[in-house]
């Protein structure tokens, strides 16, 4: 998938995640099944983009800890909110006790993923502006980094602009 594409999924993505923060807007029922969405939607974001990340520079490195933290408050935040859920339990006949626990786990856990997934576009930016550059043409290219080819040494991926003619 292209740059453009992939920022634009990502993009919806946002908007969704924004609209199920705020229970007033969507209903009490939509921000839990939207949230179950936006949950497995961002657990399909960190994989497809995971085969990204092979290089072991800082930023890189920041990035999977961003995303390895945020994946766990992400699950703490999708336990707690099916756990004092009004509408996706209670649609499977289920009800969960502890409301006074995981109400304010799941009030704190969803600050937390918020805070997370800025510092994860911050860490972005820089590929994001570059895709929405005219013709920039992004891509991602595996290529070795040495002139052995015998496998020793693994290959890396750069972004590379393509032809802008």
């Amino acid at each position: 998938m292209n740059a453009k594409k992939s920022l634009v999924l990502d993009g919806l993505l946002a908007v969704a995640f924004v609209a199920s923060l705020v229970p007033n807007l969507t209903t009490v029922a939509g921000h839990e099944w939207l949230g179950l969405v936006v949950t497995l939607a961002f657990i399909v974001h960190f994989a497809a983009h995971l085969r990204l990340l092979p290089d072991r520079n800082g930023l890189r490195v920041a990035n999977l800890c961003v995303d390895g933290i945020a994946l766990v408050v992400l699950a703490t935040c999708a336990v707690s909110g099916l756990l004092v859920s009004g509408a996706v339990l209670p649609a499977f006949g289920l009800y969960a006790e502890g409301y006074f626990f995981w109400d304010p786990l799941h009030a704190t856990a969803a600050k937390v993923l918020l805070a997370l997934v800025v510092v994860h576009l911050a860490l972005h930016v820089r590929f994001m502006t570059g895709a929405l550059r005219p013709g920039s043409g992004l891509s991602r290219k595996r290529v070795q980094t040495s002139g052995n080819t015998q496998g020793s040494e693994p290959a890396r991926w750069h972004v590379e602009r393509g032809d802008r003619s």
